[in-house]
């Protein structure tokens, strides 16, 4: 959305310009042979049909690179008019980009390449993402609205005998997972500490720690 056009001159005196002569080896010299210009190379059409594909491919992860996926942040800044503005931080949908002829490198947009955007750029394919955004801030659920519970001022234990609600529109706890999901909230009520592991790596289960944490979330939103 911001990508501006360089001289290779100018470009010689920034960090990062060996990405710059990577991708003259890597992208444009393969370009070059496969239009023609390399005298020496003949390439098969199945290896012409499969390059022109996969540069179409490239070319739609590029496009999807300008979606926003997300919406992380908000805030109000004033622009150089002096106008108060919105901007939102966002996160940016990504596509895997082919591997063409195995020089070129799957890329995805991750959360350290998120962005702030104002309103008025990204308003036209974004307000879905900007109203689900709001609608999460708005949750009793979010640990900063949530009622605090002192050690021993924390409401009684109510086992789960069946999978929570709000897994069941993606997933299904395994016995053992709700065995643990129980104890986890016992100990909590009771204002105990305690280590759930398993018998390989006695870590802690990810699955359970988030529904745990969803659990006494749900508790606090309710009372």
């Amino acid at each position: 959305m911001h990508n501006t056009d360089e001289l290779y001159s100018f470009l010689k005196n920034y960090k990062g310009f060996k990405r710059v002569e990577n991708y003259i080896t890597k992208v444009w010299a393969v370009d070059q042979r496969f239009q023609g210009k390399d005298p020496e190379y003949k390439p098969t059409r199945e290896e012409v049909e499969q390059y022109q594909i996969d540069k179409e491919r490239i070319k739609e992860a590029h496009e999807s690179y300008k979606v926003v996926e997300r919406i992380l942040n908000e805030k109000e800044e004033r622009n150089e008019e002096g106008n108060l503005t919105t901007l939102f931080f966002c996160k940016w949908t990504s596509q895997p980009i082919p591997r063409l002829f195995e020089w070129m490198l799957t890329t995805d947009l991750q959360y350290n390449e998120c962005t702030w955007e104002t309103y008025e750029e990204i308003r036209q394919g974004a307000q879905e993402a900007i109203d689900a955004f709001h609608e999460r801030q708005a949750r009793n659920t979010v640990p900063a609205r949530s009622v605090p519970y002192g050690i021993n001022n924390r409401p009684a234990y109510s086992p789960c005998k069946d999978d929570p609600d709000y897994i069941k529109v993606g997933g299904e706890l395994k016995p053992f997972q709700l065995v643990g999901l129980n104890w986890l909230s016992y100990i909590w009520s009771k204002g105990e500490n305690g280590v759930l592991a398993d018998e390989v790596s006695e870590t802690v289960s990810d699955e359970i720690k988030e529904l745990m944490i969803r659990w006494v979330w749900e508790r606090l939103s309710n009372r």
